[in-house]
């Protein structure tokens, strides 16, 4: 139940409800919070699809949890959100995957990167910017409608206690390439302001998909020991990959408090909400702004592929 103070009651992952005939996508699934909650997943019986970006380690993902869970219904789809051609051909993947026996019931948008330099991509956006934001935002449109004809299905976004550092959103320039300067490109605030973007746009989905059966809501998970830290030389050290692992939460904690979110009956009635340690959290002012939600969303779609309707 949910308690007075918005605190969602914790449910014993070692013995979750079945989801048999139910789909569950986790992008990032290959390490860290997407690979434990993956884990955890895979014993409900659902059809279990990891979003993977490095091949090898995906089928080696697919293999290893398909052994442990028993389940053989594991499934590793590649996945690059950095491109817009991967996020169209993965959606088609699962969407031909979600048949009649089994509906879309949750897509868990965990994938993200932090990286140290400006980079674009083939598409011509920032590289952060693309797989943090725009590439989520793609791929969560494509699955959309799949998701609304389910039962009851939820969208949640994985985001970062890092969005507060963002004193002044540039939503305006911040999807041109010219507006990141190689030479000062400071990766800390971009990758909160991608994150910003990420609890916007949820925040504005929430509220068209009000009258729907889907729920959207953000999980942050606060400092876990994960290798996000992989393309960011500065802080990719051994004395500093062991200060986070001696102070950080484990990925197994995080991947347990992720999983609550995609079991729990509480989620449509709350749609919209930021969650930390399944405490509803109260972000920035800005990442509860439905003007600067509306805003946001409006640009965000005209940079993104046209999608047709079905």
């Amino acid at each position: 139940m949910l308690a007075s103070r918005n605190v969602l009651e914790p449910i014993n992952v070692k013995a979750l409800p079945k989801l048999k005939g139910k789909i569950v996508v986790i992008t990032g699934a290959n390490s860290g919070i997407g690979k434990e909650t993956a884990r955890l997943i895979a014993k409900t019986e659902c059809k279990l699809i990891l979003g993977c970006r490095r091949e090898l380690e995906g089928l080696a993902t697919q293999e290893e949890i398909k052994s442990s869970s028993g389940n053989d219904l594991i499934i590793y789809k590649h996945l690059d959100l950095s491109s817009f051609k991967s996020v169209f051909t993965f959606a088609e993947e699962v969407l031909q995957l979600a048949t009649e026996d089994f509906e879309l019931h949750c897509l868990l948008n965990n994938a993200g990167i932090f990286y140290d330099k400006h980079e674009l991509t083939e598409d011509g956006f920032n590289i952060s910017l693309q797989v943090n934001y725009l590439g989520l935002v793609y791929l969560t449109l494509l699955l959309l409608p799949k998701l609304k004809e389910s039962s009851s299905s939820r969208i949640i976004n994985v985001t970062s206690e890092a969005h507060r550092c963002v004193s002044q959103p540039h939503i305006d320039e911040f999807f041109s390439s010219d507006y990141f300067s190689p030479n000062k490109y400071d990766p800390i605030p971009v990758y909160g302001e991608t994150k910003l973007y990420v609890m916007l746009s949820a925040l504005h989905l929430s509220k068209v998909l009000e009258e729907t059966n889907v729920s959207v809501s953000c999980v942050d998970p606060g400092n876990v020991a994960t290798n996000i830290l992989r393309h960011f030389k500065k802080y990719n050290t051994l004395i500093t990959r062991f200060l986070i692992w001696l102070r950080f939460k484990s990925a197994v904690k995080a991947a347990e408090e992720v999983t609550c979110l995609i079991f729990h009956p509480h989620l449509k009635e709350n749609s919209g909400k930021v969650w930390k340690s399944l405490e509803e959290e109260n972000p920035s002012s800005l990442a509860t702004s439905e003007e600067l939600a509306k805003k946001l969303w409006s640009q965000t779609l005209t940079v993104l592929p046209k999608i047709n309707s079905k």
